[in-house]
């Protein structure tokens, strides 16, 4: 089934800003968890980053309750 997928699946193209966008998150979740010892809330993310908390949720896609 795996080697059925390879054979016909297709690309996925990710845009470059969003590829990018990922990098700086990832970064920045890396740093946070380095300072305090812990994995940061999407709060502190989004302030260390200077994003509005929905448009790191937008990015990240909102959890559900």
């Amino acid at each position: 089934m795996i080697r059925a997928t390879q054979d016909h699946g297709q690309t996925v193209r990710i845009p470059t800003n969003k590829l990018e966008a990922a990098a700086r998150i990832r970064m920045t979740m890396r740093m946070l968890s380095a300072e305090s010892g812990q994995y940061p809330t999407m709060q502190k993310i989004a302030q260390q980053m200077e994003l509005p908390l929905q448009r790191l949720e937008t990015i990240f896609g909102k959890p559900k309750s």
